[in-house]
């Protein structure tokens, strides 16, 4: 932005509406309708690619009413896209206005694709964006397709993508919105890597009928006060988080002034604060003087700066510099030749240990708590700093001690968190895996590749993407080697730290209490240190989570590896496994074998997600669900499904299944969901369930009500929640953000708390893990991720690798667990009529949750002490 506060009132005068202060406003009627009889109302927007235009314009070679309708006739000769649009000159939205319009993609390449639909307005907070991805995308079909849309539903499930991830504070409710153009956008792509690359791409399309009805708002001045009136409370909140940052480094500038001389590591440690302090101070940084001035603070800005804000108002890192000026922490220092801190395993990117953090966002301290109930699994951190080399550190824990009994040393799980290059955002160092043996990835600082441990047959091999032995691995003649069962020797060199995970799986039976026990550090046969280890066990067991609880993922081959895979997924709270063990030729036989495994393992669920590959086969002709603009299902065929959905049912009701589900149609273009509605129904009848999945708001016009859930990707929204309730459909969120993103509290806000107070019905995650996600970090080569990217783990010969993300993943269902006992709590005891006080504290707590920015070990600890109370 330029010019500041300038921009910011210029804004505003053009801001034309306000979303959710239109009850307080005056509409009127709007008609909009282009029929193309007439007149030729698109203009050229932009292009992309080499490209030739054979014919653009009216025409009366086919149309949907009347005589004429509008051709696009368009030739690519690469990879492209091509935009026309209509003015709209900044068409206010309002609830009660609709859209309608016909296309018909008659020639087109199947990555090829035609969206019409409308770029939004959103001010002040974003001038523009495209709406393509808003509106279903038109591919080559031999019919008229038409688009409708809610556009005040479209707009809001918009503004709940770009702002919980682009600025921070900002709710849909806080912003304008308006509609600058209506467009017609076509594009296509390379082809997949088994096609032929074409010489040329033809794309004809379509376009008749189109229509904008229903309200506006007026008058403009009214606008303009509500918009501005809307939006005061983030400008309000921005000024204020600003404020508090300018007063907390002021602050910290005269503690840091008022110390004493110091030397050694505490000089060492004072630097690094002075360095970070300047490097992050709120009165210089140019991105806050440009928030102050417009009341916009971005969300990677609040996120890079928050944490750091926080321990410097905690006055973390002062008492640590103190504390490493004590003269027997200086002799330890020297003794040991290392420093301990713990840290919060709770962090995001902003806080990362690599190793050559100097400054390490945690207390230096040998006591490490967890508190937990009995079942749970808690994780906790700490990390050594060497400041001179060590080798072969082993970390061993004893059994915990304490009123209750003992809890064996098994229950405590330790790994080191391997840092890795990955090809994200441009090659760099990601605190990612959670490993056993540190050596299972070599990292090479040089080259900034990470080499993977191998064996192929009996030799152990570390390779990389580049080398000729990985095109084996793809092909599964090799594997990735196991992890160790347990915590291997570490070398840490000095000058650099390395963190490590700790995770108690407190026993079912143990009970409440504090528990004491210690984490031994030994070196070359020397006891260096030891650790505490406080585990405070609670009274109570949690309520399983009111929501499902599912992560995607395919099939396996290897028995060995799934079932390691579903245990793993059992110890992360999932409640509904996608995975299931493939390989034979009779796919009700290996469907037994996995209902067994499940059965045998312990999976409670009663729910079963199904290959999909039954109703592929007898419903749609054993084609792939992308493409299909038309399935003629014979009366035969329906007949044969449903017998063989009824061994499919016998065999679940065998091993308890209740509820039958197919994942079908996924991310599926208008034409094609309507060609699934007849499948979508035969299933259904026969006593099946249909799962399907897009973007939010974009296919409830076509499918609401007609599948059992919608998998709601790209964001979350309590508005998209009840549109679909409405109709009797389940909604889960997938892909919020995504699978595979290194934030631990991310992951955890994202996949819990946050999809409670939205009352989605379940949780996925896209996924679970593919064989070739390790050439994630692991080449020269940019660009070579794909899919692996996505991973929640990495897979091993016979089992998988945790990662930060997989365990913020599961923190945050066990914090929709924790929620859900205490409303279960809460109902038990209003029943009986007793401690109402306490009840009516309870609720009041649970309705002031701050989702999108409260402390989450705060929020917990606030949970347990309501429950304490109430039972």
């Amino acid at each position: 932005m330029k010019e500041g506060a300038e921009l910011f009132l210029v804004i505003f005068s053009l801001v034309v509406f306000c979303l959710a202060g239109e009850a307080a406003l005056k509409t009127r009627p709007f008609s909009y309708h282009e029929d193309f009889e007439e007149k030729d109302p698109l203009k050229f927007y932009a292009g992309k690619g080499k490209y030739r235009v054979n014919y653009q314009g009216l025409t009366e070679e086919i149309a949907w009413s009347g005589k004429k309708s509008y051709k696009l006739d368009i030739t690519f000769d690469e990879p492209g896209s091509y935009t026309l649009e209509i003015p709209l000159n900044d068409l206010p939205v309002s609830e009660k206005l609709k859209f309608t319009g016909m296309i018909y993609v008659k020639e087109c390449l199947l990555r090829s694709r035609a969206v019409l639909g409308f770029d939004f307005r959103y001010l002040p907070i974003i001038g523009e964006t495209t709406g393509v991805r808003s509106f279903p995308w038109s591919a080559k079909c031999d019919r008229w397709v038409k688009i409708q849309a809610d556009l005040a539903d479209r707009v809001h499930a918009r503004a709940t993508q770009l702002l919980s991830f682009q600025v921070w504070g900002a709710k849909p409710e806080n912003v304008a919105v308006c509609l600058p153009r209506l467009f017609l956008h076509v594009f296509t792509r390379d082809p997949g890597p088994k096609d032929p690359v074409p010489a040329h791409r033809p794309f004809v399309v379509y376009l008749d009928d189109l229509k904008i009805e229903g309200e506006v708002p007026e008058p403009k001045e009214e606008f303009e006060k509500e918009a501005v009136r809307r939006w005061a409370p983030v400008a309000e909140k921005t000024k204020k988080k600003i404020g508090e940052w300018e007063e907390i480094i002021a602050q910290a500038e005269k503690d840091l002034a008022s110390l004493p001389v110091v030397s050694g590591e505490a000089a060492v440690l004072k630097a690094a604060l002075e360095k970070e302090m300047k490097a992050r101070d709120v009165r210089r940084l140019p991105e806050i003087q440009e928030a102050k001035k417009t009341g916009m603070l971005s969300q990677a800005t609040y996120d890079k700066l928050a944490p750091f804000y926080t321990r410097l108002r905690n006055g973390q890192y002062l008492a640590n510099i103190k504390t490493l000026s004590q003269p027997e922490r200086v002799s330890q220092i020297k003794s040991t030749g290392m420093l301990i801190y713990t840290v919060n395993p709770t962090s995001n990117p902003a806080e990362w240990v690599l190793p050559g953090t100097v400054l390490v966002p945690g207390e230096i301290s040998n006591n490490l708590k967890i508190t937990a109930c009995p079942g749970e699994y808690e994780p906790g951190s700490f990390v050594v700093r060497a400041i001179s080399d060590m080798k072969g550190l082993e970390i061993q824990p004893g059994e915990l001690v304490g009123s209750g009994g003992k809890i064996p040393s098994s229950a405590v799980d330790i790994k080191v968190v391997k840092c890795w290059y990955q090809d994200e955002d441009g090659r760099r160092l990601v605190p990612e895996l959670l490993l056993n043996d540190d050596s299972l990835v070599k990292v090479d600082e040089e080259a900034k590749i990470s080499r993977i441990k191998f064996k192929v047959g009996e030799e152990t091999k570390y390779l990389c993407y580049d080398d000729a032995e990985w095109a084996d691995f793809t092909k599964g003649k090799i594997k990735v080697a196991n992890d160790a069962g347990r915590l291997l020797p570490v070398d840490i060199p000095a000058g650099t730290s390395k963190q490590f995970w700790v995770t108690v799986r407190v026993p079912e039976e143990a009970r409440a209490g504090t528990y004491q026990g210690k984490l031994c550090l030994i070196s070359g046969g020397k006891s260096l240190a030891e650790m505490n280890l406080s585990l405070q066990v609670l009274p109570f067991k949690l309520s399983l989570p009111y929501y499902q609880v599912s992560i995607w993922g395919g099939t396996d081959r290897n028995e060995a590896r799934y079932i390691n895979i579903v245990k793993n997924q059992l110890a992360h709270g999932v409640t509904v496994p996608f995975h299931s063990l493939s390989g034979g030729s009779d796919r009700l036989v290996q469907l037994e074998k996995t209902l067994k495994i499940w059965r045998d393992l312990g999976v409670t669920t009663d729910v079963w997600m199904a290959p999909g590959e039954l109703v592929y086969s007898l419903l749609a002709g054993g084609k792939s669900h992308k493409g299909l603009t038309r399935i003629e299902v014979t009366e035969e065929q329906k007949k044969r499904y449903q017998e063989e959905f009824q061994k499919y049912a016998e065999l679940g009701k065998k091993y308890g299944m209740k509820e039958i589900y197919f994942y079908l149609a996924d991310e599926r273009d208008a034409a094609e969901l309507e060609a699934w509605l007849p499948v979508f129904e035969i299933v259904r009848a026969a006593g099946g369930k249909v799962m399907n999945g897009t973007n939010i708001g974009k296919t409830f016009e076509i499918t609401g009500g007609k599948i059992d859930i919608f998998g709601c990707s790209t964001g979350v929204s309590r508005r998209e929640a009840d549109k679909w309730h409405s109709v009797g459909t389940k909604i889960w969120s997938v892909w919020n953000p995504r699978g595979g993103v290194e934030d631990f509290e991310l992951n955890r806000r994202r996949h819990g708390l946050y999809l409670w107070q939205a009352t989605y019905d379940g949780v996925t995650e896209y996924l679970y893990s593919l064989d070739q996600g390790w050439a994630e970090a692991v080449s020269t080569k940019a660009g070579v991720a794909s899919d692996g990217i996505w991973n929640m783990v990495y897979l091993t010969a016979d089992g998988a690798i945790d990662t930060v993300e997989w365990e913020g993943y599961r923190e945050g269902v066990d914090d929709v667990r924790y929620v859900t006992t205490l409303t279960n709590l809460i109902k038990e005891v209003k029943q009986t009529g007793k401690k109402k006080q306490e009840v009516a504290a309870a609720e009041r707590f649970l309705e002031g949750i701050d989702v999108e920015d409260g402390d989450l070990d705060s929020i917990r600890r606030g949970v347990i002490e309501h429950i304490l109370r109430l039972r």
